[in-house]
């Protein structure tokens, strides 16, 4: 007779993971933090950077440290798009990593959100565009 055991089975729930950044020690990030709470996101999983978008998102350890720690299934969400690079290519570098990673990523102002069904991915794409060029413009007046 073949004894019977019973298993435990430990399921990973997706994680809604949170990324806001300001540019300067100066800027405070509440207001980004406070939106992501709000949307969800767990205050002990929010990786913040305090510092220039000039560094590639490689050089930013607050995002390094959530690509590294985001699984398949992850949902992260930031507050603009822009928050995620300084340039249109780091950003679209950033989403490719996540994209490919199986990370679904939302921009909370911007309305960036994948499921976005895929006649609609070109508006998503210009949204990531106008963002970064918006954010690039802002931070040189």
């Amino acid at each position: 007779m073949l004894s019977q055991r019973s298993t435990l089975a430990i399921v990973a729930m997706d994680m809604k993971l949170g990324y806001p950044r300001v540019s300067t020690t100066d800027q405070d990030a509440r207001m980004q933090i406070a939106a992501l709470v709000e949307a969800g996101v767990g205050e002990d999983k929010i990786f913040i950077d305090h510092m220039s978008a000039a560094k590639t998102a490689k050089e930013r350890p607050g995002l390094t440290e959530l690509l590294k720690y985001a699984r398949d299934g992850d949902q992260v969400y930031c507050w603009r798009i822009d928050r995620l690079g300084r340039s249109l290519i780091d950003v679209l570098n950033t989403v490719d990593e996540m994209t490919k990673k199986g990370i679904a990523l939302y921009s909370l102002f911007d309305g960036v959100d994948p499921s976005t069904p895929p006649n609609e991915a070109p508006c998503c794409t210009s949204k990531i565009s106008q963002r970064a060029t918006d954010g690039r413009q802002l931070s040189r007046t």
